[in-house]
């Protein structure tokens, strides 16, 4: 399957599969990118391998992704689990990028409520440049009434109806 094939849908299911493989250059071909889906525990997960893209490719990083639904309304999305580069790559990039190639594969995903330093800053500039879930509509929520008011309101009946004694 090539990466302009991949659906839109909020989770790619075919990248949670055991079987999937792909494979992308980042960062001007300096590094790159596989994606390898696993369907044997937890319904499914993706896993990015990070590589120097020389004669001798290195390890350099990872990430592992899970299917999560927002509480609010169950909308499926991916979260990362773990994301590690190594120290002497950080800042260059390859978090961003990886972010970014699982949502160009057909994913939204959001971040995580644990997170460095680091993330929140990476996160705060990414969200321009993925899908990402759509906010929850939150209802804003009626001042509370005193049982008094309770009782007007069902009885219907308003402030200018008050006899005055």
């Amino acid at each position: 399957m090539r990466a302009r094939e991949f659906t839109v849908e909020k989770i790619n299911p075919d990248c949670l599969k055991s079987g999937f493989k792909h494979r992308q250059d980042i960062l001007g071909g300096k590094f790159y990118l596989v994606a390898t889906g696993d369907d044997t525990e937890y319904g499914g997960s993706l896993t990015i391998q990070v590589f120097t893209n020389t004669e001798k490719p290195e390890e350099i990083g990872f990430a592992g992704f899970s299917k999560r639904e927002r509480k609010e309304d169950n909308e499926p999305y991916l979260r990362a689990g773990m994301i590690s580069i190594s120290p002497r790559f950080r800042k260059l990039g390859i978090a961003t990028e990886i972010y970014k190639f699982v949502n160009n594969i057909g994913n939204d995903i959001m971040p995580s409520g644990n997170q460095t330093d680091d993330g929140r800053m990476m996160w705060q500039g990414l969200g321009k440049h993925i899908r990402q879930l759509e906010p929850v509509k939150v209802k804003e929520k009626e001042p509370k009434l005193s049982f008094f008011d309770k009782i007007k309101k069902l009885a219907h009946i308003e402030e200018s109806s008050k006899v005055s004694v």
